[in-house]
């Protein structure tokens, strides 16, 4: 009898260590012991009467005096909560990383080619193609968990993109781009008759773009246009019918189709860049301030989107995506002589890179859509030191990295069209040729 006491005090001792006994409820620390319904028997006894461990334990003392000692239940019991708290700790991190929900969508009856947030509001713009080949533009509002439609425009030629960034904040204008090369400046409040209307360009303009307008960027409101002619221009609502600017090929120079164009630089009064990508992987920068082009290069694939991840900054970064699923990102600040810009780059996926957009509240987030659906958030570090001297003295960039946040799919056809809420942080909204449009939100983004 002495020796099972002494045996069942060592075993009660080990269990303790093991898992320690809840100040609230002694049941939960007789359970792993005795185990089965037995077991929580006799905890619930314990509990209603608090004495001494041992004393609640005679019965089973004598019975393993007669029978043989069981096997201690307590290490594996150790091992299951051991494996348990590794994959708690798992699902811990990954709810650490910024999740992507969907929190609204619309179906839509005609082809969507682009979608904006409209500035200071809970109201988007949707635009593309109807099947009888008129153009659509579409107001939505954001109404708790719905999309409710405001107002239907219907224009004699499809609509590809759209811009406020030349408006005011007061004004709110909306400029768009058409299958016919036809530059539009419409008042949503009043959308009969344009405020502005030029015939830009000979055939579709692909891409679009706005400065000087919702208090971004210095100098005036100015609109840039980039088309299948090959051409780039940039227009001034204030200036009728006549570019500021036209960038395009020399005489003898084959025409490439410019698929996407994007403004930077303008942090001050003079200064200002237009980014421009092409279908046959030529980027080019011009300076509008000497009218020159500043710089140039190829990244072998078809340039889908390219953005400067802020406008009213000095140059800092900009990221290009490009056809075969691999996008690029060059630090801005340093341009040597003769390599250019420092940059990195990373295979995303194996379909085109559609779209890529920079949160506004953070500019090293960016967001990238792909042909298969998905949506891709990354996030850019910085290298320890971002310009070095090469063996002649010069000065050249020093490109950072790039990692993945997080990734979602939401469609089976391309995600052509992304856009950031510049009001809500996390809020974005997304158009796929599924003819559905998306509205989602993606939490964390604070803890990145």
């Amino acid at each position: 009898m002495a020796a099972a006491a002494r045996r069942f005090r060592r075993l009660l001792l080990e269990e303790t260590l093991v898992k320690p006994p809840s100040p609230t409820s002694a049941s939960m620390a007789a359970e792993p012991l005795g185990g089965g319904a037995r077991g929580r028997q006799r905890g619930a006894g314990s509990a209603r009467e608090p004495t001494c461990p041992l004393s609640g334990r005679r019965k089973q003392a004598c019975q393993a005096a007669r029978a043989p000692a069981r096997p201690f239940r307590s290490a594996p019991l150790r091992f299951l909560r051991g494996r348990g708290g590794m994959a708690a700790a798992a699902a811990a991190a990954g709810l650490e990383r910024p999740q992507v929900v969907s929190h609204a969508q619309q179906a839509l009856s005609y082809t969507l080619f682009d979608c904006k947030w409209v500035p200071r509001s809970a109201r988007l713009l949707c635009l593309g193609s109807a099947a009888r080949g008129s153009g659509l533009l579409q107001l939505y509002e954001l109404r708790g968990g719905r999309l409710a439609l405001l107002r239907e425009i219907e224009k004699a030629k499809p609509l590809k993109c759209g811009t406020f960034g030349a408006t005011s904040l007061q004004q709110r204008y909306f400029a768009t781009g058409d299958f016919a090369g036809n530059l539009n400046i419409w008042n949503l409040e009043a959308p009969e008759i344009p405020v502005y209307s030029v015939k830009g360009h000979k055939e579709i303009i692909n891409s679009i773009d706005g400065v000087g307008g919702l208090g971004i960027g210095e100098g005036a409101p100015e609109i840039v246009t980039g088309s299948r002619d090959g051409t780039v221009k940039v227009w001034d609502p204030r200036q009728k019918d006549t570019p500021v600017a036209n960038m395009e090929p020399v005489q003898g120079e084959s025409k490439r189709d410019c698929w996407t164009v994007a403004f930077g630089n303008a942090y001050n009064q003079e200064e200002r860049v237009v980014c421009a990508g092409y279908d046959n992987g030529d980027i080019k920068l011009f300076d509008l301030k000497t009218m020159s082009l500043r710089w140039e290069t190829n990244i072998k694939n078809g340039v889908c989107s390219v953005e400067f991840d802020r406008k009213d900054v000095n140059m800092n970064k900009l990221v290009a995506t490009s056809l075969e699923g691999k996008f690029h990102v060059f630090d801005m600040r340093t341009q040597h002589p003769t390599k250019g810009f420092a940059s990195v780059s990373e295979k995303a996926q194996k379909s085109t890179i559609w779209q890529v957009r920079h949160l506004p509240q953070n500019r090293d987030i960016f967001m990238t859509s792909g042909g298969a659906g998905s949506l891709h958030l990354w996030k850019y570090e910085y290298p320890a030191q971002r310009s070095k001297k090469d063996s002649e003295g010069a000065e050249m960039g020093v490109a950072g990295s790039v990692s993945l946040l997080q990734n979602v799919t939401l469609s089976t056809q391309p995600i052509s069209s992304l856009d950031w809420s510049p009001d809500k942080k996390g809020l974005c909204v997304c158009g796929a040729f599924d003819q559905t449009v998306r509205v989602l939100i993606v939490t964390k983004l604070n803890k990145v």
